[in-house]
């Protein structure tokens, strides 16, 4: 699948992206995609163009992960976002640097997190077999999750995604 990158985000009070979606399963899972984002390798991206993955609970209620270019540099962020009243909105990790073909991979373990929140951890890879284990954050959506991909930040850049796949886990 190829998506074109859009000059829209979901950071903070802008919630203007686009987010492709499907319901997501029950218990625990993996979501798990190989995607390319064509830029160029320098001078490029004021704004943080990426392309990947995401728990979505709604605008202001994700986790996401993703590969970012902003600026020079090149990476691969964990993002989660939680409704305004909460303190921080939004946080962060990185995990280390995206290769041309990125594998990236979101575990979820249902109620495993703070006060029976899910607990989303990322893991990404450069060649779909060593895995970089990256941060985890409890994430407490409202309703039904759902299971989508991100393609934003800045307008015009390809991202071709070879697959996207889910695994159920045993807990």
């Amino acid at each position: 699948m190829r998506l074109q990158t859009q000059a829209a985000d979901l950071y903070g009070e802008r919630n203007d992206a686009s987010v492709l979606v499907a319901p997501a399963p029950s218990g625990h899972y993996v979501l798990e995609t190989q995607v390319g984002l064509d830029l160029p390798a320098q001078d490029c991206c004021r704004d943080p163009v990426q392309a990947g993955i995401v728990i979505y609970n709604g605008d202001d209620s994700y986790v996401k992960l993703v590969h970012v270019a902003l600026e020079n540099t090149r990476q691969i962020e964990l993002g989660i976002e939680v409704p305004t009243g909460s303190a921080p909105r939004y946080g962060n990790a990185v995990l280390g640097a995206p290769a041309k073909r990125t594998w990236l991979r979101l575990a979820v373990r249902r109620g495993a997190g703070a006060d029976g929140a899910d607990l989303v951890t990322g893991y990404s890879s450069q060649d779909g077999r060593a895995w970089v284990r990256g941060a985890s954050f409890s994430h407490a959506g409202a309703g039904a999750p759902r299971i989508g991909l991100v393609a934003m930040g800045g307008a015009g850049f390809p991202a071709r995604f070879d697959y996207v796949r889910v695994y159920r886990m045993t807990p």
